[in-house]
Parts: structure tokens; C-alpha cells; sequence
């Protein structure tokens, strides 16, 4: 499937439904991701479930600017988890709003069955960072990094990609 079509679907999708939010949803897909076989609900369910959450949240008619990336390396985040994937799945989202993404972005994944046990972050800091986990998986199947800078809000979705490109939705 090609991610770009799939994120742009989603994206008309759901800016049709929140018409009178009027956001502009700009997308960045890099075509070394052109050919991937996605899972039809991990991955899908969680662009659409929490762009529809940033949607009703952001400041009308302020632009949402969202990008899918892979990473090769993380190091300070590997050896954070002691996860060593073949690469990482990037999906940052990035909007203005009064409210913070933490809170959605956490309901978002307990809904599709992800448990966080702590979240990483100082007091008062402007950025927050969980490990979420699938059933009893002891390795992290997706890291949410979470960034407030007054009314601008980054929710960073790092996903580890621990077999082939094409296999990788087992992780999410």
C-alpha cells in the first residue's frame, strides 16, 4: 500500500467530518516509504482516531502540518528502552492549540489495547515521554513524545520496526 494515499485518505476523510474547523492538514511523506504493507487497523485506527482529535482541538484555521518518516538510528532512545529495531516509523503531528495532545493522544491508544506504566518528563517541563506497550509485550511496541511550547503542540509517534518493511504492523 502506498502511505502517502492511505494518510492523505484518512486526512479527507476526516476533515469532512470537521468542516467547520476549517485547518489546513499539510502532509510529508518521503517516497522511500512509497510501497509498504500496513496493518488495516494498528496503524490506520491510529491516524485517524487522534487527527480527529487534534482537529477538534486546534485553533480554526491555524495549518496542522503532519509527517511520516523512517529513522535509521535513535541511539539515546535505544539505549533509553534497550530496543535496538531495524529503523523506526516517524509519525509527527504538529498544530496550535490550547490544549495540550498528551491527553488524547494517551486515550487514542488505550483505546486500541496500549498500556503506558510511566511517563518521563520534569515537573513543569514543556515535554513528556511514554513507552506504550501491547498486552503482556515487556518491549515497547510505540514511544509517544509529547512537546508544549505555548500554544504550539508536537506529538512525536515512534514506532519500532523490528522485522522487514513489509512486516512491520506486527508492532502496532
Amino acid at each position: 500500500m502506498n502511505p502517502e494515499r492511505i494518510a492523505t485518505d484518512i486526512i479527507l476523510k476526516i476533515s469532512g467530518k470537521s468542516a467547520e474547523a476549517g485547518s489546513p492538514v499539510y502532509l510529508s511523506v518521503p517516497s522511500v516509504l512509497s510501497e509498504l504493507s500496513w496493518s488495516e487497523s494498528g496503524f490506520e485506527s491510529l491516524m485517524e482516531k487522534f487527527l480527529g482529535h487534534v482537529l477538534k482541538i486546534c485553533h480554526p484555521g491555524r495549518s496542522i502540518r503532519v509527517s511520516i518518516r523512517e529513522k535509521k538510528r535513535m541511539s539515546d532512545l535505544e539505549k533509553f528502552f534497550s530496543l535496538y529495531p531495524n529503523y523506526w516509523l516517524h509519525l509527527s503531528i504538529e498544530g496550535q492549540s490550547t490544549k495540550g495532545f498528551e491527553n488524547g493522544a494517551r486515550q487514542v491508544l488505550e483505546n486500541l489495547g496500549y498500556r503506558c506504566p510511566e511517563w518521563v518528563g520534569l515537573e513543569g517541563s514543556e515535554a513528556q515521554l511514554g513507552a506504550f506497550h501491547s498486552g503482556t509485550q515487556v518491549t515497547p511496541a510505540l514511544i509517544l513524545y509529547v512537546q508544549n511550547h505555548g500554544s504550539r503542540r508536537t506529538c512525536d509517534f515512534l514506532i519500532p520496526v523490528l522485522e522487514s518493511p513489509a512486516c512491520f504492523a506486527h508492532a502496532i
